[in-house]
């Protein structure tokens, strides 16, 4: 069954079904012509059935020749010259760096003058521009297995391998329902699969080879582009890395410390997944993190989560330097992050499902960027190109032809078997699966057996600054109590109630988009009714009248802002960050949508925190 209707305003049937269209063997023949983003190169789009799962990576994993072929289809990719096209260098620097024209999309060659970038972070558009960015990755990825699946002399039984790699979609890793990814994408330098060298026993297994693990990092082929020489340590690196041990040429990847923090922040990502899928009901709060138009806004946007997952991916600025992926500039380099943004487009996905009336509402981008041209009236919307990305040789996607997920050939599995195409009724059985895929936890104070588990307020800390007002990315961590003086005890102290991380870029002068963003504050959300209840548990059901003078009066909360470029401490009340803390409640009982719209029993407890610094501007 689709998931939503499918759109045939633009000229759909001109769309290129088949990537050896545009190259041959592995290399685009480019001429004149453009790589046209189809999606997997198998599947028709104006089929009436489902196209093929992509999978969550645990999934993937455990089968074990598509996985063999997700492998070896990754290595191909990763040792593609860095001049191709379609190799991993290439399609992961059109997130970021070097600053180079891709897909013949932009405009002077003379990049040194001219780059502006293909950014759309912090916009209206930040969804849908990832859509058919992750698509292409996905695209070339299975072109490679099937070039691999025809290397197989042995067959599997009941199925080619032609087939299980007609199959193949890119998995996504879902942070807010495991956190922590598999040791085979973390953990392993080397990894067994089946290769075209390997048996086919009698009893139906197969024998296995140990390959170097393509999850494990890219490897950069030395001399790095100029670009990353104004990056201090990522001049020295030549491989990605997580939680890099050191800013030296010999620092290692550190998945113990990785997994550390991607496990303190788990129920973090679980619960802002959960109200960001069920509360919002409004594009410009759910899209991007700019900060909301209205001072009643409670729900962390798919952009500020995805920040975060970022960060804490790619380091701990609390006890040393951060890795790619917690770079702009460089994160689309880490093969982790093509598994990030396909969960980010999965989530997508689920918000489209449960709201099908709501889409893309215009924005602006002033500066515009290499592909759009700079006007004050300049208006982005869903007509908008998703540049660099061609659906035509001469028409970019845009967000209304990217809005059907089906046509760019994938589905998710949430989607399969609904047994429905009518939008109210698979609304809410997105919204069950969301309710079971991502619990919200509750506080449970003591009570008598069987006695009905009450309503409580919760409350949190709104987090707003100006989004480049310390020159690159950086994080606010907040604390219930006492703040230790050494950093490193940060997120072990029992105080730690959190933190935010935005990911931002650090040179502005490459980017046309960060440059219209010069002066916008962006925001997201802590929660801290676990710490409330751990130091004064008497206070249960946290009611304004009883939580809001203690907390004023107390002085508990705190909050500290880090710098990721190199790992300082920024003054909270550093007036180009602007920082703003400032607490909201709610009643717990609004996960399930009991109140109506615009508030749902929000209010805003300005004077907990102002005339702090760092706090709310005004009681």
């Amino acid at each position: 069954m689709h998931p939503m209707p499918v759109l045939l305003d633009h000229a759909h049937d001109t769309i290129s079904l088949n990537l050896q269209q545009e190259h041959s063997s592995s290399h685009l023949a480019m001429s004149d012509s453009h790589l046209l983003i189809t999606g997997p190169a198998v599947f028709d789009p104006f089929r009436q059935d489902d196209p093929p799962s992509r999978l969550a990576i645990e999934d993937l994993i455990t089968d074990q020749l598509q996985f063999s072929l997700f492998i070896q289809a990754l290595a191909k990719m990763m040792a593609e010259p860095q001049d191709q096209l379609i190799a991993h260098y290439q399609v992961g620097g059109i997130h970021g760096l070097p600053p180079v024209k891709w897909n013949g999309s932009g405009g002077d060659d003379s990049v040194s003058d001219n780059w502006k970038g293909y950014c759309t972070h912090s916009t209206n558009i930040f969804p849908t521009w990832h859509r058919p960015y992750v698509a292409l990755y996905e695209q070339v990825l299975q072109q490679y297995a099937i070039e691999k699946a025809n290397e197989y002399q042995q067959q599997p039984a009941g199925k080619t391998w032609v087939a299980i790699a007609e199959a193949l979609r890119l998995p996504y890793w879902d942070w807010a329902a495991k956190a922590i990814p598999p040791d085979e994408v973390i953990n392993q330098d080397h990894i067994d699969i089946v290769t075209p060298d390997d048996k086919l026993n009698p009893d139906g297994s197969w024998t296995t080879t140990s390959v170097v693990n393509p999850l494990w990092g890219y490897h950069f082929t030395p001399p790095l582009d100029k670009s990353f020489s104004d990056y201090d340590y990522f001049a020295n690196w030549l491989k990605t890395l997580r939680h890099p041990t050191s800013a030296d040429a010999s620092a290692t990847d550190n998945p113990d410390s990785l997994k550390r923090t991607l496990k303190l922040f788990a129920t973090q990502f679980r619960n802002q997944t959960h109200d960001m899928l069920l509360l919002i009901d409004n594009w410009y709060d759910f899209s991007n993190d700019q900060a909301s138009k209205h001072d009643h806004n409670a729900y962390t946007s798919l952009e500020g989560i995805h920040d975060s997952v970022h960060n804490c991916t790619g380091g701990d600025p609390t006890t040393n330097v951060s890795g790619h992926m917690a770079w702009l500039e460089f994160a689309g380099h880490d093969p982790i992050f093509f598994m990030h943004h396909c969960n980010v487009d999965r989530l997508f996905a689920l918000w489209q499902a449960i709201n099908p009336t709501i889409y893309v509402t215009p924005g602006d981008l002033p500066h515009g960027s290499w592909t759009y041209p700079a006007s004050n009236q300049n208006v982005v919307d869903e007509t908008t190109a998703l540049t660099p990305f061609w659906q035509t040789q001469e028409i970019y996607w845009d967000s209304v032809a990217s809005r059907d997920f089906r046509r760019l050939g994938y589905t998710y599995p949430e989607f399969q078997n609904v047994g429905t195409t009518d939008p109210d009724a698979l609304s809410q059985i997105i919204k069950d699966k969301v309710a079971q895929l991502y619990p919200r936890e509750r506080i449970v104070p003591p009570r008598a057996p069987g006695h009905q588990l009450p309503n409580y307020r919760e409350w949190l800390a709104r987090v707003r600054a100006k989004k480049h007002g310390v020159g690159g990315g950086f994080s606010v961590y907040l604390f219930f109590g006492h703040v230790p003086d050494n950093r490193n005890e940060w997120l072990e102290s029992p105080s730690f109630a959190g933190a935010q991380h935005f990911f931002v870029t650090r040179d502005v002068s490459n980017c046309s988009n960060c440059q219209s963003q010069a002066d916008i504050d962006v925001e997201a959300f802590i929660y801290f009714t676990e710490a409330i209840n751990r130091v004064k548990p008497e206070l249960f059901p946290f009611e304004v009248d009883e939580v809001e003078p203690w907390l004023t009066e107390e002085k508990l909360l705190h909050w500290r802002v880090i710098r990721h470029s190199d790992s300082t401490i920024v003054n909270s009340d550093d007036p180009k960050l602007e920082l703003q803390v400032v607490v909201l409640s709610r009643p717990h009982d609004q996960v399930a949508r009991h109140h109506p719209a615009p508030n749902r029993g929000i209010e805003v407890h300005h004077g907990i925190t102002v005339g702090r610094p760092g706090g709310a501007r005004s009681g």
